[in-house]
């Protein structure tokens, strides 16, 4: 099983933030939307937290992740505390909390979007923040693989909403570049993570399923116009410190 003393203390940690503009993400939150991700080929070790907090709310945040125990990396926090900050324990568990936004290959705002889900962020967005990733780890695929597996695509935050992420993905190439490039990684890397022939149907027929309601999707000038330039120019960031 996975491990279910991590999983416990970071609900207890977000019933803490309850009152908070702050949710998690990462793959702590994957695991608390995934019944696969528990137990069986994709059960994975989990001892960080990743949160998204609002500016508003990022210091009583801080506060709140403190008193759990939870001590600052004041190097980090000292240059990076305007959009994230890290908080290490002697147990060896790590809180990452982002602030404002999601930043790391891609930037993802979310604006009203953040509070969908009472205690991680909605679905779709969970999936973007792990498309995002340039260079997919089979942690990452894990995770990705358990969200389609355990959640119907849908046309609306009930599930994994395609429609939402058809339409962020048409106002920005980067974007698009990087997660239809990792789908078409995940569709040829399923076979690898050992599931049962159903498992592996089900995930393999949702992947075309969401590229093409991302195909369908018109995109806009801006869309448009940066795909003409297309690889000549960087169209993600090399972050320092990746997602723990």
């Amino acid at each position: 099983m996975a491990d279910a003393t991590s999983l416990s203390a970071s609900q207890a940690l977000l019933g803490t933030l309850a009152g908070l503009h702050c949710r998690a993400l990462g793959g702590i939150a994957v695991a608390l939307r995934c019944p696969l991700a528990l137990s069986g080929p994709l059960e994975r070790p989990y001892s960080d937290l990743d949160l998204l907090v609002t500016r508003k709310h990022a210091s009583d945040c801080a506060d709140v992740i403190e008193a759990a125990g939870f001590a600052p990396n004041k190097s980090f926090n000292r240059v990076n505390g305007q959009k994230r900050m890290l908080f290490d324990s002697d147990s060896g568990s790590h809180v990452d909390l982002f602030i404002g936004a999601f930043e790391m290959c891609h930037r993802l705002e979310l604006g009203g979007r953040l509070l969908i889900e009472p205690q991680t962020l909605s679905l779709a967005d969970l999936f973007l923040t792990k498309a995002q990733i340039a260079e997919l780890t089979m942690k990452d695929v894990t995770d990705l693989a358990a969200l389609l597996h355990d959640h119907e695509l849908t046309s609306d935050d009930n599930g994994i909403n395609r429609d939402y992420i058809a339409r962020f993905l048409s106002r920005d190439w980067g974007w698009w570049r990087t997660v239809t490039a990792n789908l078409a990684k995940l569709e040829t890397l399923v076979s690898e993570l050992h599931l049962s022939a159903r498992a592996t149907e089900r995930i393999e027929a949702r992947v075309p399923e969401l590229r093409a309601a991302i195909d369908a999707t018109a995109k806009n000038a801006r869309w448009r116009l940066r795909a003409r330039v297309g690889e000549r120019l960087p169209w993600r960031e090399e972050p320092e410190t990746a997602m723990r």
